[in-house]
C-alpha cells in the first residue's frame, strides 16, 4: 500500500484514505468532488426552466371550447367586410349603421338580376348577423348600368334596401328564403327608372311570395298595387 502526503497537512497516509486521520480533511489524496456542486447547479436549472416554461403558458389564449369559438379563432371575424363575395363594391360603417353597396349581374333577364341580387343580400346579412360586429341599421343598395336620355351608360344605384338589427335578430336562417328577408325590409327605395323597372319585373314574377318587399317599394303588380 503506497504512502502519499495529505493534500491539507502533509502528513503521509494510504493512497486509499479517505479522510486524513490526521487532520480530518475529507479526500487527502486528491481534489474533492465537484459532484454535489453539480447536482445543486441542475437543479437550479431546472427549476428555472419550470418558472420560464410556466410563464410563457400563461400568456398564450386559452384554447377554444366548443366548435363555434373554434371557428372563429381559425378564421378570424366573419362580418360582410371580409365577404368573398365578387359583387360586392364597397362596404362602410358610420357609427352603428352599414352601408353595402353592390353589383349586379349582367347579361341576364331583369326579373333574374334581382333574383341574384336578392340572394347576396341574403347571404351578407346572415353573414352579419351571426358573426360580424352589431349594428343598428344595414342597408343594401344595388347599382346597375343605366343608359341616360342621351344615350350615355353609367353604373348607377337602382334600388335601396334598408333592414333593421332587431328583425334581423329574430330571422331563423335556415327556414327563412331570400324572398323572406327582402319581406322584412325596413325600407325601400326606388331611385330611378332602371330600378323601377328591375323591381316590376321581380315583384311580377315573385307574386304574393314578395307582397310586402313590393308594397315597400310602391311596386304595381299586373296592374293592381300589391
Amino acid at each position: 500500500m503506497a504512502l502519499v502526503a495529505c493534500r491539507e497537512c502533509g502528513q503521509k497516509i494510504s493512497t486509499e484514505a479517505k479522510v486524513c486521520p490526521h487532520c480530518g480533511v475529507q479526500h487527502p489524496t486528491g481534489k474533492p468532488s465537484n459532484n454535489a456542486g453539480k447536482g445543486c447547479l441542475t437543479v437550479i436549472i431546472i427549476i428555472v426552466l419550470i418558472v420560464i416554461i410556466g410563464a410563457i403558458s400563461d400568456s398564450m389564449p386559452a384554447p377554444p371550447t366548443n366548435s363555434t369559438a373554434t371557428a372563429a379563432a381559425l378564421t378570424g371575424p366573419q362580418d360582410i367586410s371580409n365577404s368573398d363575395n365578387a359583387n360586392i363594391v364597397k362596404v362602410a360603417r358610420t357609427g352603428d349603421d352599414i352601408l353595402v353597396t353592390l353589383n349586379m349581374p349582367q347579361n341576364i333577364t331583369l326579373n333574374m338580376q334581382v333574383e341574384q341580387t336578392a340572394r347576396d343580400i341574403f347571404q351578407l346579412a346572415k353573414k352579419q348577423t351571426l358573426h360580424g360586429e352589431s349594428f343598428d341599421q344595414l342597408t343594401f343598395v344595388a347599382q346597375d348600368e343605366v343608359v341616360d336620355p342621351y344615350g350615355n351608360q353609367s353604373i348607377a344605384p337602382v334600388f335601396q334596401v334598408e333592414f333593421i338589427s332587431d328583425s334581423l335578430k329574430k330571422v331563423n336562417w335556415d327556414n327563412l328564403s331570400d324572398v323572406g328577408l327582402l319581406n322584412l325590409e325596413w325600407n325601400t327605395n326606388v331611385l330611378g327608372r332602371a330600378g323601377q323597372q328591375l323591381l316590376q319585373a321581380y315583384c311580377n314574377n315573385e307574386g304574393s311570395e314578395a307582397t310586402s318587399f313590393c308594397e315597400g317599394a310602391e311596386i304595381v303588380v299586373n296592374g293592381t298595387s300589391q
